[in-house]
């Protein structure tokens, strides 16, 4: 649902308040998705347009991605190292295999010997060349320079030997360092981190967009113009961008990953990625046909189209709906540093004066999950004990007590505060 993918909850840094667990819901349409429907004729055989609620994406170099939008785009023109499976998994990606070392100090990392990068013209002739460990040496460093514009340092500071020799170096343009000495290539097809301490977390940072290996040949060739003139080795090419209208990405025809049956992927020839931000406009672009699916149902006409929470209403009963608990949060922050929220007793009223369950009902109508009071945590999670985690309910009048004892009765001399919200999820 469009504003309301996740969770709201509210979080300070000894109390965590959940609203709201909601459904993501998608239609298409059934003679695409349905297999007991008969299928139709496609307007477009083997594309798919579909279309970004959020609206453009702040960049497509993964050293500057700061957006889920982004990520989702970059993760179909990049592979990485390693990906994740349906159960958040660490799965083979352009790493056959892995391993670390029983200090938890290095990670050594096989790699696939049959990947090409993109035809593109950076490089010699046009024809993407194969991918190596120098290229996950070079992707890997770029996260860790200041001159990259990089918002990924963060994951590597202070965990990756070297990154912050390396960075300063850099920032201060003095020439001292001029690599990350914890990023090694051992060969052509073999890759190692070390680490300046164990941080078993971090192999999971790797699956994320700064994980994406991308070639020199194209960093320098395209220059700042990178970040929207991608090359990788991912399933689709980038063709072009239209700001504010829309991405085209087409089937990259060398891509080395099979389905289950030993077909060649991906299936389909072209996507098509429109930044309509306005629901109601993307609804009715998917109903005139120019959309193949619809992200999120616009809750003014939630109930007009959605029966029950999970059906269709008669007259959009040819699509077909999808939905699925989000693996997202949606929370309000509390500043617990200045008044009034440095008071746990005030971040607690406000926490037991929300009525998360008329919220969903009526304000919602329905379309979340359920109302959440099982911690920060989506209780999607694989491996989540939901039922151990107890929040906090609604309790009015406990809240107006504290707000008392805090020296607020009934609000009295109670301070303005701003409430800022993002119009959706980044």
């Amino acid at each position: 649902m469009p504003k309301y993918e996740s969770s709201i909850h509210m979080t300070t840094s000894k109390l965590i308040l959940l609203a709201l667990i909601c459904t993501l819901a998608s239609c298409e349409d059934t003679a695409q998705s349905n297999n007991t429907a008969e299928p139709e004729a496609s307007p477009r055989p083997n594309e798919m347009y579909i279309n970004m609620i959020r609206g453009n994406p702040n960049a497509l170099d993964p050293v500057l991605i700061s957006s889920k939008l982004s990520d989702d785009i970059a993760l179909q023109i990049y592979d990485r190292l390693l990906t994740l499976d349906t159960l958040l998994e660490l799965q083979p990606e352009l790493a056959k295999s892995w391993s670390v070392s029983e200090d938890g100090l290095v990670y050594t990392f096989n790699l696939r010997t049959d990947v090409r990068f993109h035809d593109n013209p950076c490089f010699e002739g046009g024809k993407g060349r194969l991918f190596t460990a120098e290229d996950v040496r070079y992707s890997l460093q770029r996260n860790c320079d200041p001159q990259a514009k990089t918002v990924q340092y963060w994951a590597f500071k202070d965990k990756v030997a070297g990154a912050n020799a390396y960075f300063e170096s850099r920032l201060n343009e003095d020439g001292r360092v001029t690599s990350v000495d914890g990023l090694r290539v051992v060969n052509d097809s073999t890759f190692s981190i070390t680490l300046t301490k164990p941080y078993a977390p971090f192999i999971y940072y790797l699956v994320n967009s700064l994980g994406c290996i991308v070639p020199k040949e194209a960093v320098e060739y395209y220059g700042d113009e990178f970040f929207a003139n991608p090359v990788g080795t991912g399933a689709f090419v980038f063709q072009e961008w239209l700001p504010d209208r829309h991405i085209t990405l087409t089937k990259n025809t060398h891509y080395w990953q099979q389905d289950e049956h030993g077909q060649p992927l991906p299936r389909l020839n072209t996507v098509r990625i429109s930044f309509i931000t306005d629901d109601k406009v993307q609804l009715q672009q998917f109903e005139s046909g120019a959309l193949d699916e619809c992200y999120g149902v616009p809750m003014e006409i939630f109930d007009n189209i959605v029966s029950n929470g999970t059906g269709l209403q008669p007259a959009y009963s040819k699509y077909q709906l999808q939905h699925s608990p989000a693996m997202l949060t949606w929370f309000v922050n509390f500043l617990t540093t200045e008044p009034p929220f440095d008071d746990v007793r005030v971040r607690q009223a406000f926490a037991l004066a929300i009525d998360r369950e008329r919220i969903v009902e009526f304000a919602l109508k329905d379309s979340p999950l359920s109302a959440a009071y099982h911690g920060v945590t989506p209780p999607v999670m694989p491996g989540y004990p939901v039922a151990e985690i107890k929040g906090l309910m609604y309790r009015p009048e406990l809240a107006r007590k504290l707000l008392a004892d805090a020296g607020f009765e009934q609000g009295k001399n109670f301070p303005e505060v701003t409430f800022s919200v993002y119009e959706e999820p980044r």
